[in-house]
């Protein structure tokens, strides 16, 4: 919230959030390189925030709903190897001790590259 939305949002009072406004910021968003699932995510944390405001504070119209969403809610899937591929990767590194370790490290462990943003 304090990165992705209060930047946008957190000097326009809440009625005065628009539909344009929101298309805007995600135009933002989506042009920062982030994951659909995160776009999805950062988008309903907004929309969770104006429909209180709905509900809670006679806010007319949640803004968002006329904007329209963001991202996607599944990743989309990965290939991963199997056993018989991985162990012919293996056997092709096996000179290179340190890869060869790190490597058998991730795949048995199912460790995977995290964050969120795309590095540049």
């Amino acid at each position: 919230m304090n990165d992705k939305v209060l930047p946008y949002f957190g000097k326009t009072p809440i009625n005065e959030t628009t539909a344009p406004m929101i298309r805007k910021w995600q135009g933002e968003m989506m042009e920062k390189g982030f994951k659909p699932t995160y776009l999805k995510t950062i988008h309903n944390q907004l929309s969770a925030i104006l429909n209180y405001a709905v509900n809670f504070y006679d806010l007319r119209s949640n803004p968002c709903r006329k904007a329209g969403s963001m991202g996607k809610s599944k990743a989309d899937e990965r290939p991963y190897w199997t056993l018989e591929e991985f162990q012919r990767f293996s056997d092709a590194i096996m000179d290179k001790q340190d890869s060869w370790v790190v490597f058998q490290i991730l795949f048995w462990t199912g460790m995977r590259l995290g964050g969120q943003q795309k590095t540049e």
